[in-house]
């Protein structure tokens, strides 16, 4: 049923060119979703709390590029199919907000100076451990770094302990952020 706006129908065309975009990588697909969402996503880069801090690095355009590319790299290559426009819209705000962080991290990375290497695994582990008070932090550091899982496995894999991927994003970047302030001695 429609609406007076239309609105029902709207959203039953978007979902239909989303799936011809992340199912078959239509490239017409593609392009018209990038029209249609590209306003959304500039107003949630300019939401994000660390704005400022990664227009000095790149240019809003070229963080919307990228945050688009990761989208359909991550959704084509798992077929995700998603029942709702706000669902995509999430991913790719997710999405965005991996390519802001990765910028800031690969910025902060070049100008700092180099670290001291750890003689050993169980060094690591121990400053890793003093560092990491919060339990559910220690856990997740020990399955990204021990075991080697990447997020969407941790999800998969442990979705009693994680909810949802922006779950562990946002831990994974708790712990990170850190993990750059040790310095041993």
């Amino acid at each position: 049923m429609v609406g007076e706006s239309g609105a029902v129908s709207f959203d039953k065309a978007s979902l239909a060119l989303l799936r011809l975009a992340t199912i078959r990588d239509s490239k017409q697909a593609w392009l018209a979703l990038e029209y249609g969402f590209c306003q959304k996503l500039v107003l949630c880069l300019r939401q994000h709390p660390r704005f400022q801090e990664a227009l000095r690095l790149q240019s809003e355009q070229e963080y919307i590029t990228r945050a688009f590319a990761h989208f359909r790299q991550t959704t084509v290559s798992k077929q995700m199919e998603f029942a709702s426009l706000s669902a995509a819209l999430r991913c790719l705000a997710v999405c965005l907000n991996s390519v802001i962080f990765d910028m800031l991290r690969s910025a902060q990375q070049s100008t700092r100076e180099p670290q001291q290497v750890f003689s050993s695994p169980a060094e690591i582990w121990r400053v890793l451990s003093q560092k990491l008070t919060e339990e559910r932090e220690r856990r997740l550091a020990y399955l990204l770094f021990q075991c080697g899982l990447k997020p969407t496995e941790i999800v998969e894999r442990c979705a009693h302990e994680f909810r949802d991927l922006a779950e562990v994003q946002r831990l994974r970047i708790n712990i990170l952020d850190r993990l750059a302030t040790i310095s041993l001695r």
